[in-house]
Protein backbone atom coordinates (compact mmCIF):
# COMPACT_ATOMS: atom_id res chain seq x y z
CA UNK A 1 0.00 0.00 0.00
CA UNK A 2 2.88 2.43 1.06
CA UNK A 3 4.72 1.40 -1.72
CA UNK A 4 2.11 2.16 -4.06
CA UNK A 5 1.20 5.48 -2.79
CA UNK A 6 4.71 6.46 -3.61
CA UNK A 7 5.10 5.28 -7.01
CA UNK A 8 1.95 6.97 -7.70
CA UNK A 9 2.91 10.45 -6.43
CA UNK A 10 6.15 10.20 -8.71
CA UNK A 11 4.22 8.29 -11.67
CA UNK A 12 4.86 11.60 -13.35
CA UNK A 13 8.64 10.95 -13.37
CA UNK A 14 8.34 7.97 -15.10
CA UNK A 15 8.90 7.97 -18.79
CA UNK A 16 9.86 5.72 -21.83
CA UNK A 17 12.69 3.50 -21.16
CA UNK A 18 15.65 5.67 -22.54
CA UNK A 19 18.38 4.55 -20.59
CA UNK A 20 19.20 1.47 -19.10
CA UNK A 21 20.52 0.92 -15.55
CA UNK A 22 21.75 -1.24 -13.03
CA UNK A 23 21.54 -0.13 -9.04
CA UNK A 24 23.81 -1.93 -6.74
CA UNK A 25 22.93 -1.89 -2.80
CA UNK A 26 24.72 -2.60 0.47
CA UNK A 27 24.36 -2.20 4.36
CA UNK A 28 27.18 -2.80 6.43
CA UNK A 29 27.63 -2.62 10.65
CA UNK A 30 30.33 -0.26 11.19
CA UNK A 31 31.73 -1.49 14.56
CA UNK A 32 33.92 1.52 14.98
CA UNK A 33 31.18 4.20 14.83
CA UNK A 34 28.48 1.78 16.31
CA UNK A 35 26.39 2.28 13.09
CA UNK A 36 24.41 0.54 10.34
CA UNK A 37 25.12 2.03 6.81
CA UNK A 38 23.52 1.64 3.36
CA UNK A 39 24.96 2.31 0.45
CA UNK A 40 23.91 2.48 -2.80
CA UNK A 41 25.65 2.68 -6.18
CA UNK A 42 24.26 3.28 -10.25
CA UNK A 43 26.41 1.33 -12.44
CA UNK A 44 25.81 0.61 -16.30
CA UNK A 45 23.35 3.37 -17.15
CA UNK A 46 23.42 3.81 -20.95
CA UNK A 47 22.71 7.10 -22.64
CA UNK A 48 22.96 10.49 -20.62
CA UNK A 49 25.14 8.84 -17.32
CA UNK A 50 22.82 10.91 -14.96
CA UNK A 51 22.28 8.83 -11.64
CA UNK A 52 19.50 7.83 -8.88
CA UNK A 53 16.45 10.09 -9.17
CA UNK A 54 14.38 7.89 -6.86
CA UNK A 55 15.20 5.03 -4.33
CA UNK A 56 13.42 3.14 -1.89
CA UNK A 57 14.39 -0.07 0.10
CA UNK A 58 12.70 -1.78 3.36
CA UNK A 59 15.21 -2.43 6.20
CA UNK A 60 14.07 -5.92 8.09
CA UNK A 61 15.39 -6.43 11.37
CA UNK A 62 15.37 -9.91 12.91
CA UNK A 63 13.94 -9.08 16.32
CA UNK A 64 11.91 -5.86 18.09
CA UNK A 65 15.19 -5.50 19.97
CA UNK A 66 17.02 -4.87 17.00
CA UNK A 67 14.36 -2.60 15.78
CA UNK A 68 14.46 -0.65 19.09
CA UNK A 69 18.54 -0.36 18.83
CA UNK A 70 18.21 1.89 15.77
CA UNK A 71 18.27 6.03 15.98
CA UNK A 72 18.27 7.94 12.73
CA UNK A 73 21.44 9.41 12.06
CA UNK A 74 19.95 12.67 11.17
CA UNK A 75 23.42 14.41 9.79
CA UNK A 76 23.50 11.66 7.69
CA UNK A 77 20.22 12.22 5.34
CA UNK A 78 20.99 12.97 1.81
CA UNK A 79 19.76 16.38 1.24
CA UNK A 80 18.87 15.96 -2.04
CA UNK A 81 16.27 12.53 -1.26
CA UNK A 82 15.07 14.61 1.42
CA UNK A 83 12.77 17.13 2.58
CA UNK A 84 12.67 20.26 1.69
CA UNK A 85 15.18 19.76 -1.21
CA UNK A 86 13.22 15.97 -2.06
CA UNK A 87 9.72 13.97 -1.26
CA UNK A 88 9.66 10.99 1.66
CA UNK A 89 7.30 8.72 3.15
CA UNK A 90 4.76 11.25 5.49
CA UNK A 91 6.42 10.88 9.17
CA UNK A 92 8.99 13.13 11.26
CA UNK A 93 12.11 10.71 10.49
CA UNK A 94 10.47 9.55 7.01
CA UNK A 95 13.60 9.46 5.39
CA UNK A 96 14.66 6.89 7.31
CA UNK A 97 11.53 4.36 6.63
CA UNK A 98 8.01 4.11 8.06
CA UNK A 99 7.63 1.28 11.09
CA UNK A 100 5.65 -1.65 10.05
CA UNK A 101 5.85 -4.61 12.63
CA UNK A 102 9.98 -5.43 12.90
CA UNK A 103 10.58 -3.32 9.58
CA UNK A 104 11.13 0.41 8.21
CA UNK A 105 9.19 0.79 5.34
CA UNK A 106 11.23 2.48 2.00
CA UNK A 107 14.16 4.38 3.49
CA UNK A 108 15.38 6.49 0.74
CA UNK A 109 13.21 9.31 -0.90
CA UNK A 110 13.14 11.02 -4.32
CA UNK A 111 15.10 14.37 -5.85
CA UNK A 112 12.70 17.23 -6.91
CA UNK A 113 12.95 16.00 -10.54
CA UNK A 114 9.19 17.40 -11.32
CA UNK A 115 10.38 21.15 -10.49
CA UNK A 116 7.75 22.07 -7.84
CA UNK A 117 8.96 25.44 -6.48
CA UNK A 118 6.68 25.22 -3.09
CA UNK A 119 4.07 28.25 -4.24
CA UNK A 120 0.93 25.95 -3.49
CA UNK A 121 0.17 23.65 -1.49
CA UNK A 122 3.08 21.73 1.05
CA UNK A 123 6.65 23.42 1.31
CA UNK A 124 8.67 20.72 -0.40
CA UNK A 125 10.28 19.44 -2.44
CA UNK A 126 12.09 22.52 -3.75
CA UNK A 127 15.39 20.97 -3.81
CA UNK A 128 18.31 21.32 -7.17
CA UNK A 129 18.25 18.47 -8.89
CA UNK A 130 21.82 16.21 -8.28
CA UNK A 131 22.42 14.64 -11.70
CA UNK A 132 25.01 12.73 -10.35
CA UNK A 133 23.82 10.80 -7.09
CA UNK A 134 25.54 7.62 -6.63
CA UNK A 135 26.66 7.56 -9.72
CA UNK A 136 29.50 5.11 -10.16
CA UNK A 137 30.57 5.02 -6.80
CA UNK A 138 28.99 3.82 -3.39
CA UNK A 139 27.24 6.58 -1.68
CA UNK A 140 26.05 6.69 2.00
CA UNK A 141 21.95 6.87 1.76
CA UNK A 142 21.49 6.57 5.24
CA UNK A 143 23.26 5.34 8.83
CA UNK A 144 21.38 4.57 11.62
CA UNK A 145 23.29 5.06 15.24
CA UNK A 146 23.09 1.00 17.10
CA UNK A 147 23.19 1.85 20.57
CA UNK A 148 23.78 -1.78 21.79
CA UNK A 149 23.86 -0.89 25.30
CA UNK A 150 23.50 -3.63 28.02
CA UNK A 151 21.53 -5.75 25.35
CA UNK A 152 22.40 -8.93 24.28
CA UNK A 153 21.97 -11.18 21.48
CA UNK A 154 22.80 -12.04 17.71
CA UNK A 155 20.74 -8.75 15.51
CA UNK A 156 20.49 -9.00 11.60
CA UNK A 157 19.36 -6.58 9.51
CA UNK A 158 17.82 -7.15 5.77
CA UNK A 159 17.56 -4.95 2.84
CA UNK A 160 14.49 -5.93 0.74
CA UNK A 161 11.74 -4.90 -1.54
CA UNK A 162 13.83 -1.99 -2.96
CA UNK A 163 12.86 -0.09 -6.19
CA UNK A 164 14.40 2.84 -8.18
CA UNK A 165 14.76 5.26 -10.73
CA UNK A 166 17.43 6.99 -12.86
CA UNK A 167 17.40 10.45 -15.02
CA UNK A 168 17.77 10.32 -18.33
CA UNK A 169 17.37 13.58 -20.00
CA UNK A 170 19.81 16.14 -18.85
CA UNK A 171 18.27 18.67 -21.40
CA UNK A 172 15.12 19.61 -19.63
CA UNK A 173 14.67 20.78 -16.28
CA UNK A 174 14.04 22.05 -14.00
CA UNK A 175 11.46 18.80 -15.04
CA UNK A 176 13.87 15.76 -15.38
CA UNK A 177 12.38 12.54 -17.41
CA UNK A 178 13.30 9.37 -15.64
CA UNK A 179 13.93 5.57 -16.74
CA UNK A 180 13.37 2.91 -13.69
CA UNK A 181 16.35 0.63 -13.10
CA UNK A 182 17.18 -2.37 -14.91
CA UNK A 183 17.89 -4.82 -12.21
CA UNK A 184 18.91 -4.50 -8.25
CA UNK A 185 21.57 -6.11 -6.88
CA UNK A 186 23.51 -6.49 -3.44
CA UNK A 187 26.95 -6.55 -2.35
CA UNK A 188 25.60 -7.40 0.84
CA UNK A 189 22.06 -7.81 1.71
CA UNK A 190 22.31 -8.72 5.27
CA UNK A 191 24.54 -7.67 7.76
CA UNK A 192 24.57 -8.87 11.56
CA UNK A 193 26.54 -8.72 14.74
CA UNK A 194 26.99 -10.53 18.22
CA UNK A 195 27.73 -7.50 20.64
CA UNK A 196 28.41 -10.10 22.65
CA UNK A 197 28.51 -10.25 26.68
CA UNK A 198 28.42 -6.82 28.73
CA UNK A 199 30.00 -6.37 31.89
CA UNK A 200 27.60 -4.86 34.73
CA UNK A 201 30.48 -2.92 36.89
CA UNK A 202 30.61 -5.00 39.97
CA UNK A 203 32.57 -7.77 41.11
CA UNK A 204 32.77 -10.39 43.95
CA UNK A 205 36.04 -10.35 46.08
CA UNK A 206 35.91 -13.42 47.85
CA UNK A 207 36.86 -13.21 51.24
CA UNK A 208 37.46 -16.35 54.21
CA UNK A 209 34.02 -15.24 55.80
CA UNK A 210 32.00 -13.38 53.31
CA UNK A 211 31.99 -12.35 49.33
CA UNK A 212 32.43 -8.45 49.34
CA UNK A 213 29.96 -6.97 46.18
CA UNK A 214 32.44 -3.89 44.59
CA UNK A 215 32.18 -1.15 42.47
CA UNK A 216 34.47 0.20 40.00
CA UNK A 217 36.80 2.62 42.67
CA UNK A 218 36.17 0.67 45.19
CA UNK A 219 38.16 -0.27 48.26
CA UNK A 220 38.79 -4.16 48.79
CA UNK A 221 40.33 -3.27 52.75
CA UNK A 222 39.95 -6.78 54.12
CA UNK A 223 43.75 -8.09 55.61
CA UNK A 224 44.15 -11.43 52.85
CA UNK A 225 44.23 -8.99 49.72
CA UNK A 226 42.60 -9.58 46.72
CA UNK A 227 42.42 -12.84 46.04
CA UNK A 228 39.62 -13.85 43.69
CA UNK A 229 37.67 -11.01 41.81
CA UNK A 230 34.25 -12.48 40.28
CA UNK A 231 33.25 -10.22 37.47
CA UNK A 232 29.56 -10.09 36.48
CA UNK A 233 28.84 -9.88 33.26
CA UNK A 234 24.98 -10.42 31.56
CA UNK A 235 25.40 -13.43 29.96
CA UNK A 236 28.21 -16.51 30.04
CA UNK A 237 30.98 -14.44 29.58
CA UNK A 238 32.86 -17.52 27.67
CA UNK A 239 36.50 -17.23 27.93
CA UNK A 240 37.20 -13.42 27.61
CA UNK A 241 40.98 -12.21 27.56
CA UNK A 242 41.24 -10.02 30.49
CA UNK A 243 44.42 -7.41 31.05
CA UNK A 244 45.47 -6.27 34.38
CA UNK A 245 47.57 -2.91 35.11
CA UNK A 246 48.02 -1.22 38.04
CA UNK A 247 49.52 1.75 40.08
CA UNK A 248 51.61 0.45 43.12
CA UNK A 249 53.24 3.83 43.95
CA UNK A 250 51.58 4.41 47.16
CA UNK A 251 51.41 8.39 46.97
CA UNK A 252 50.35 10.01 50.27
CA UNK A 253 47.76 11.41 49.86
CA UNK A 254 46.14 9.37 47.17
CA UNK A 255 45.97 11.11 43.77
CA UNK A 256 44.64 9.94 40.92
CA UNK A 257 45.86 6.54 39.63
CA UNK A 258 48.75 6.41 36.50
CA UNK A 259 47.76 2.26 35.26
CA UNK A 260 50.75 1.25 34.01
CA UNK A 261 51.00 -3.13 33.32
CA UNK A 262 51.07 -5.29 35.97
CA UNK A 263 54.28 -6.33 37.11
CA UNK A 264 54.32 -8.13 40.01
CA UNK A 265 54.52 -11.10 41.46
CA UNK A 266 50.35 -12.79 41.36
CA UNK A 267 49.92 -14.67 38.76
CA UNK A 268 46.12 -14.62 37.21
CA UNK A 269 44.03 -17.31 35.98
CA UNK A 270 40.23 -16.79 34.42
CA UNK A 271 37.57 -18.93 33.87
CA UNK A 272 33.57 -18.38 32.84
CA UNK A 273 31.18 -19.88 35.24
CA UNK A 274 27.66 -18.76 34.31
CA UNK A 275 27.16 -15.11 34.17
CA UNK A 276 30.57 -14.50 35.72
CA UNK A 277 34.32 -14.77 35.20
CA UNK A 278 36.28 -16.05 38.25
CA UNK A 279 39.57 -14.54 38.52
CA UNK A 280 42.25 -15.81 40.70
CA UNK A 281 45.44 -14.43 42.16
CA UNK A 282 48.51 -16.79 43.13
CA UNK A 283 49.84 -14.56 45.70
CA UNK A 284 47.43 -12.39 46.16
CA UNK A 285 47.93 -8.66 44.57
CA UNK A 286 50.18 -6.46 46.37
CA UNK A 287 48.42 -4.49 48.71
CA UNK A 288 48.98 -0.33 49.08
CA UNK A 289 48.02 -0.73 45.04
CA UNK A 290 45.31 0.12 42.45
CA UNK A 291 44.35 -1.90 39.77
CA UNK A 292 42.59 -2.06 36.54
CA UNK A 293 41.41 -4.92 34.62
CA UNK A 294 39.99 -4.76 30.84
CA UNK A 295 37.85 -7.12 29.35
CA UNK A 296 37.84 -7.89 25.31
CA UNK A 297 34.18 -7.81 25.22
CA UNK A 298 31.90 -5.05 23.07
CA UNK A 299 30.51 -2.47 25.36
CA UNK A 300 32.38 -3.42 28.31
CA UNK A 301 34.03 -0.40 30.53
CA UNK A 302 37.66 -0.82 32.85
CA UNK A 303 36.96 -2.05 36.10
CA UNK A 304 39.18 -0.32 38.90
CA UNK A 305 39.68 -1.66 42.46
CA UNK A 306 42.38 -0.22 45.23
CA UNK A 307 43.79 -2.79 47.48
CA UNK A 308 44.47 -1.04 51.07
CA UNK A 309 44.08 -3.25 54.46
CA UNK A 310 42.18 -1.07 56.79
CA UNK A 311 40.98 1.18 54.34
CA UNK A 312 37.17 0.41 55.60
CA UNK A 313 36.43 4.37 55.11
CA UNK A 314 37.44 3.57 51.09
CA UNK A 315 39.27 7.35 50.70
CA UNK A 316 42.29 5.62 49.72
CA UNK A 317 44.49 6.28 53.65
CA UNK A 318 44.02 4.40 56.47
CA UNK A 319 43.63 7.00 59.31
CA UNK A 320 40.68 8.33 62.34
CA UNK A 321 37.99 7.69 59.75
CA UNK A 322 38.46 3.85 58.84
CA UNK A 323 38.57 3.54 62.69
CA UNK A 324 35.82 5.48 63.26
CA UNK A 325 33.96 3.03 60.46
CA UNK A 326 35.08 0.06 62.61
CA UNK A 327 33.59 1.82 65.68
CA UNK A 328 30.19 2.65 64.19
CA UNK A 329 29.80 -1.29 63.44
CA UNK A 330 31.03 -2.74 66.61
CA UNK A 331 29.72 -6.36 67.20
CA UNK A 332 28.11 -6.59 63.80
CA UNK A 333 29.33 -8.75 60.84
CA UNK A 334 29.39 -6.02 58.30
CA UNK A 335 31.11 -7.77 55.55
CA UNK A 336 33.89 -4.70 54.33
CA UNK A 337 34.07 -3.79 58.31
CA UNK A 338 35.52 -7.18 59.21
CA UNK A 339 39.05 -6.58 57.89
CA UNK A 340 40.23 -9.35 60.00
CA UNK A 341 37.48 -11.51 58.47
CA UNK A 342 36.67 -13.58 61.40
CA UNK A 343 32.83 -12.62 61.14
CA UNK A 344 32.67 -10.14 63.95
CA UNK A 345 33.87 -6.20 63.95
CA UNK A 346 35.43 -6.03 67.14
CA UNK A 347 38.78 -5.05 68.68
CA UNK A 348 41.05 -7.23 66.04
CA UNK A 349 39.78 -5.39 63.08
CA UNK A 350 40.60 -1.85 64.84
CA UNK A 351 43.95 -3.22 65.80
CA UNK A 352 44.65 -4.04 61.63
CA UNK A 353 43.75 -0.94 61.16
CA UNK A 354 46.70 0.54 63.35
CA UNK A 355 49.02 -1.61 62.34
CA UNK A 356 48.33 -0.33 59.03
CA UNK A 357 48.26 3.37 59.81
CA UNK A 358 49.19 5.97 57.44
CA UNK A 359 49.20 3.57 54.39
CA UNK A 360 48.21 4.70 51.39
CA UNK A 361 46.64 3.75 47.83
CA UNK A 362 46.05 5.85 44.88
Amino acid sequence: MKKALLAAAWAALVGGVANAADLTLDIQYDSTTEQIEIYANVTGQTGDQMGLALLGVDLECNSAEALSLLTPDLTSAVTELNRDAGLTNPGVNAYFGTVSGLNLLQVGGAQNTIGYDGTAGPTYPTGTVNTMLAMGVPYRVAAFDVNVGGLIGTEVYTLNNPFANVIDDPGAGPVYAVSPITSVGYTNQTVSFDHGPHFLGVADSIGTVCNLTLSSGDTEPRAGGIRQLNFLFDRPPGSTPVFLYWDNSGVCPPTPPVYVPYSGASAMACSPLGNELQCTFTPALEDDSSYEFWFVVCGSPAFRVRSLIGDVYADGVVDGSDRSTIHANWGLSTCSADVFEDGVVDGSDRSTVHANWGNCAP
